[in-house]
């Protein structure tokens, strides 16, 4: 099987195909991310996660880190006690 120069080599394919799959991984955990961080600071999560995915992700992301507030919102954990 011979390949013209045009044709891209299965290596390049199966790189590019890698390289695709990793960038989409970290754009899905670091929305996860951003509605977690969002939430426990005491905003909308998904608000800010459609924020920060419609203002190009890398920098809505940026963006929700600069300007994020400063404290997390106090939550209250009840711990379970087994007799």
């Amino acid at each position: 099987m011979s390949y013209s120069h045009s044709d891209p080599s299965p290596i390049v394919l199966g790189g590019l195909a890698l390289v695709t799959l990793v960038y989409f991984a970290l754009v899905v955990w670091s929305l996860i991310w951003v509605y977690r961080d969002a939430s426990a600071r005491g905003k909308s999560g998904c608000l800010v996660t459609l924020v920060v995915f419609l203002l190009s992700w890398p920098i809505g992301l940026l963006v929700w880190l600069i300007f994020r507030p400063e404290g997390l919102k106090k939550v209250r954990r009840v711990r379970r006690i087994d007799q």
